[in-house]
């Protein structure tokens, strides 16, 4: 287990190069590939920041729903997935993505 005493890193000067969230997480998944290539998945995800680094939105539960095609084995692959965030302190968000996969 790693910590960081400060989230917020400076250059020599002192000026604010960037920042990053400390806190924990748990990510679970599940899936199953049927026989004829198709695949469902199902993904739950928790972020628990610590608080301070500029706009904190609290704890954050993320859920996504996965439906995957191999074409092929797996040298031609389509894949989508749609996700909702749900922010403690802000309204959640839905993400959908789609994603083509090739191999040689």
């Amino acid at each position: 287990l790693k910590s960081a005493d400060q989230p917020i890193l400076f250059d020599s000067n002192m000026d604010r190069i960037n920042s990053f969230y400390t806190g924990w997480g748990i990510t679970a998944q599940g899936s199953y590939c049927f026989k004829s290539n198709w695949e469902l998945a199902g993904r739950y995800s928790h972020v628990d920041p610590d608080q301070g680094v500029d706009v904190n939105l609290g704890d954050q539960d993320q859920v996504t729903f996965v439906v995957s095609r191999y074409i092929s084995g797996h040298r031609l692959k389509v894949q989508s997935d749609i996700t909702y965030t749900d922010y403690e302190f802000a309204d959640g968000e839905w993400q959908y993505r789609l994603q083509i996969e090739l191999g040689f």
